[in-house]
């Protein structure tokens, strides 16, 4: 699948190459015809191929942790799902950041697990919040995460560990957890 995907995005980018008329309509739009023109052309694809080429990767990485049972195919197989895709590839092909593909790949393969239901469209809902966070922020929403979902406590009502005096927001207590983040920071994203 990756293969396929790949030509046909070096193809449909080699067709715009070709097309001299156009592309010298798009260099005479002021400012921004230049950056344009290389977005559509090879060289502006072959970002966006390296992107997709790393989502299809953590996407197979993924899946492959699923079982086959798990993988609700008349999910994949809806306009819903197709939807989601869709906009998992558009969101892709509009970052450079690794941790927001990664993330990408996780909500679309939450998508798809059999028993999980959804209001309003959250897997959607989930990518167009990712869009907005800075790569900072998302390391924060992960730092928060593990410490609130995986382990599984509440600083407050957690008995077995001391927390210095002091923390009462969750700003504080990433900070105290993980060296990387000031409170201030936090704060500030």
């Amino acid at each position: 699948m990756k293969n396929t995907l790949t030509d046909k995005l070096t193809k449909a980018s080699l067709q715009y190459g070709e097309q001299t008329l156009i592309r010298t309509g798009i260099n005479l739009i002021p400012y921004v015809g230049g950056a344009l023109d290389f977005l559509i052309s090879n060289h502006g694809q072959n970002y966006t191929i390296k992107r997709i080429n790393t989502f299809i990767e953590e996407l197979q990485s993924e899946i492959s942790k699923l079982k086959e049972e798990q993988i609700n195919k008349k999910y994949l197989e809806s306009e819903e799902g197709f939807d989601l895709l869709v906009k998992s590839f558009n969101s892709v092909s509009k970052t450079r950041n690794t941790e927001k593909i990664k993330t990408y790949a996780q909500i679309v393969t939450g998508a798809i697990i059999s028993k999980k239901t959804f209001k309003y469209n959250e897997p959607e809902l989930y990518l167009r919040i990712i869009d907005e966070l800075s790569e900072p922020e998302i390391q924060i929403a992960y730092a928060l995460y593990n410490l609130k979902e995986n382990e599984k406590f509440d600083i407050f009502k957690r008995k077995d560990k001391e927390y210095p005096k002091g923390i009462t927001n969750d700003a504080e207590l990433i900070a105290f957890h993980n060296t990387n983040f000031s409170s201030e920071d936090i704060n500030h994203c």
